[in-house]
C-alpha cells in the first residue's frame, strides 16, 4: 500500500507488477474515507486503514473495505497508528488514547 497524495491510496501486486488506485472519488475502486493516516497488514493478512474517521477493514483482493468503529467501540475518531502483539491483540493509537482490541475475544 502506497499513498497516493491526499485522496487515495495504491495497491501494488509485485508479482505481476499491476496497481489499483483506491479513494472516493474512484468509482471502479472506491474507498469512502479521504483521511487516511495509517495502514496495516496483520499477521492473518487483513489490512486496516486508519484514518480521521475511524477503522476499516480492507479486503484488497475484493476491494471491499468495512468501517469497524462500533465493533471497536469508538465514534468518528483518528486513528493515528496501529500495531499487533504476539498473541494478534491490535494497539490502536487514538488522538488522546491508546485503545487495546482483541478480534479474537470481542
Amino acid at each position: 500500500m502506497i499513498s497516493a497524495g491526499p485522496r487515495a491510496f495504491v495497491i501494488f501486486n509485485p508479482a505481476d507488477k499491476t496497481y489499483l488506485v483506491y479513494g472516493p472519488d474512484h468509482r471502479k475502486n472506491f474507498f469512502p474515507d479521504s483521511t487516511i493516516t495509517t495502514a496495516f497488514l496483520a499477521p492473518n493478512g487483513e489490512v486496516w486503514i486508519g484514518s480521521e474517521h475511524g477503522l476499516y477493514a480492507f479486503d484488497y483482493k475484493t476491494g471491499k473495505s468495512q468501517k469497524l468503529n462500533a465493533e471497536i467501540g469508538i465514534g468518528d475518531e483518528p486513528v493515528n497508528a496501529m500495531i499487533t502483539d504476539k498473541q494478534g491483540v491490535a494497539w490502536l493509537a487514538m488522538y488522546q488514547d491508546i485503545l487495546m482490541w482483541d478480534k479474537k475475544n470481542n
